[in-house]
């Protein structure tokens, strides 16, 4: 079930393709590819219909903060699926690292300033 996050990505035109997939990975006998596909379809289908109104119910400011966080998930989320785990482990910890440091600074000279104030 690891590509499934990446078939969310597809319309929800491509759901009979994704069951005919499903169809021929069981034929086949690639059970995991095929329980991949149709979890993916029941999303497709499901997730619009259950969270909705949920999201329509939610002020719009705040979807607007909830977006450079999903955004950023889904470039995880491709990055490792194209290069693997550890090349996404490596560059989240080179951007936690560049953007740590200059706030763990700041953080330590306002600490100073406090103090000796």
């Amino acid at each position: 079930m690891r590509g499934t996050g990446l078939l969310m990505l597809l319309p929800v035109v491509a759901a009979p393709l994704l069951v005919v997939l499903g169809g021929l990975a069981t034929i086949v006998g690639a059970r995991s590819f095929a329980r991949t596909m149709f979890t993916a379809v029941a999303v497709m289908i499901l997730a619009p219909v259950a969270l909705g109104p949920l999201l329509a119910a939610v002020p719009s400011w705040l979807l607007l903060l909830a977006l450079p966080a999903m955004s950023f998930m889904l470039v995880g989320g491709l990055v490792t699926a194209l290069f693997g785990q550890r090349v996404w482990d490596m560059a989240l910890g080179r951007l936690i690292a560049r953007f740590l440091a200059p706030a763990w600074i700041l953080a330590t000279v306002v600490a100073l300033v406090f103090v000796l104030v």
